[in-house]
């Protein structure tokens, strides 16, 4: 685990903690959990402020970043699932990770 360098980047540094924790327990669990089950309650702020972040991406790119990065679905599994091309996926979790950074930097 790395240290955080400079105190303006908490807000990221925490974010890829919460995502590579979530991504962790959800590898082991059913493919078909919810998603409120999985995350910590609301009293938690920064949980709540990712969890708004999300809540604001349009369908379809909330749609990839969910399968992705909570649910643990591969590329493969997700284009499987919502039948669309590997690279619309990739590009997708790209203006995803975008929006939730310029998302979280507005709070």
């Amino acid at each position: 685990m790395s240290d955080l360098k400079k105190e303006e980047f908490f807000k990221t540094w925490l974010v890829k903690i919460l995502i590579n924790t979530c991504h962790k327990q959800l590898r082991f669990r059913s493919k078909h959990t919810e998603l409120s089950e999985d995350l910590p309650t609301d009293s938690d702020d920064s949980v709540k402020e990712v969890r708004d972040a999300v809540n604001r991406l349009p369908d379809k790119i909330r749609q990839v970043v969910v399968l992705y990065y909570i649910e643990g679905f591969s590329v493969k599994e997700i284009r499987q699932i919502i039948k669309i091309p590997e690279g619309t996926i990739k590009s997708r979790l790209s203006k995803g990770r975008d929006l939730l950074r310029v998302h979280l930097s507005e709070s």
